[in-house]
């Protein structure tokens, strides 16, 4: 009786159940082994490398990149913790790709991952770019320079730096508001006068955007003693009679002559204490000054007006009005006594020929 499909599909199906029993355990097994494998999960902090300039013909990078990238990955759990964050990254991206997208999607085939390991997410998960123009500028490097000694100060011709000027690239937003560099500040604390030299450092900024010619440079100062000049005004003038000026007569000066204004040069600290009345002017009368130009018994003189030196840390070095017109009337003449009645006695000589005292006589 020939055997139809029934019967040899029977027979296929029953014939060595053992061993297809035994292939069907197997395949279980590795394949709830390998779902048990690939639900090992971990994270890294992945780098990332640019490839190529930090520009791109006259463009500039402005945005700022992620210090790390953060991906979380699912596998099999040997390969999942056998994972090193050197061997995953660093992420490379062209600059060129960079500057024609300007987003760049961040997917598994940058990862250096092994087979078997899925990449579930990584944040960011996208870079923006963004390009500036590139801007070549040249400024001057001006000093910076710490306060002096009370005695001391900088030469008003200023400190000088070598170089004078930097040349900064980088991007336009960033270059263009730059007027100047500065150098870090040179201490003066404890220098006299003469000429301080110091090497320093440029104050360029931190951000990495700018680059410059030259980070450090040399500041020359030259130091003097801190003197200046000060004005006062209304000071006292004091009249003062010569040795060989007559104690008799009427000595007259104008009243607006008895102050004058001046001009005091010294140490800063020290005029910055002086007060008026140690300042001491005075006009000296002296006899042989006075002229009776008109003859009518009335000495005139212009008498200098001077200032006592009382310290060597200051001195005046002009006053105004400079000069103190005075007038000087001679005492008259003495009276003679008057005559005895008769005339004068025999004998005696006339009291109008007596000397007059402090005068020469001549009988």
């Amino acid at each position: 009786m020939p055997i139809g499909p029934p019967g040899f599909l029977r027979r296929a199906l029953t014939q060595h159940l053992e061993l297809k029993f035994l292939a069907l355990i197997i395949g279980l097994v590795i394949f709830y082994s390998r779902e048990r494998e690939e639900s090992g999960e971990r994270t890294l902090q992945v780098d990332l490398m640019m490839i190529g300039q930090e520009s791109a013909g006259d463009l500039v990078r402005v945005s700022a990149l992620p210090a790390k990238i953060e991906i979380a990955v699912r596998g099999p759990v040997g390969a999942v913790a056998a994972l090193r964050a050197e061997q995953v990254g660093p992420v490379a991206i062209a600059v060129e790709e960079a500057v024609a997208q300007g987003r760049i999607d961040l997917r598994r085939g940058m990862f250096n991952l092994p087979d078997g390991v899925r990449l579930l997410w990584a944040s960011p998960s996208a870079i923006e770019f963004r390009f500036e123009k590139r801007l070549v500028k040249t400024v001057p490097v001006v000093p910076k320079l710490g306060p002096t000694d009370p005695d001391t100060a900088v030469d008003p011709e200023g400190a000088t730096v070598e170089p004078p000027q930097v040349t900064l690239t980088g991007p336009e937003s960033a270059v263009a508001p730059i007027a100047e560099i500065s150098t870090a500040t040179v201490s003066l604390d404890g220098q006299g006068p003469g000429t301080f030299v110091e090497n320093v450092r440029f104050l360029v900024p931190e951000d990495g955007r700018v680059s410059v010619s030259a980070e450090r440079g040399r500041v020359r100062v030259g130091l003097l003693p801190d003197i200046v000049e000060s004005e006062r005004t209304g000071v006292p003038v004091m009249v003062v009679k010569g040795t060989d000026f007559e104690p008799f007569g009427t000595l007259t000066y104008g009243a607006t002559g008895l102050r004058a204004s001046v001009r005091v040069r010294g140490l800063r600290r020290v005029l910055e204490a002086l007060g008026n009345d140690e300042i001491r002017l005075f006009a000296r009368a002296v006899r042989g000054a006075f002229v009776d130009v008109d003859g009518n018994g009335v000495a005139e003189a212009v008498v200098p007006i001077e200032a006592e030196k009382r310290s060597d840390l200051w001195s005046v070095v002009a006053i105004e009005p400079g000069v103190l017109e005075m007038t000087w009337t001679p005492p008259p003449p003495p009276e003679p006594p008057p005559l005895p009645p008769g005339g004068p006695i025999e004998g005696t000589a006339d009291p109008a020929a007596a000397p007059v005292p402090g005068r020469p006589w001549t009988p």
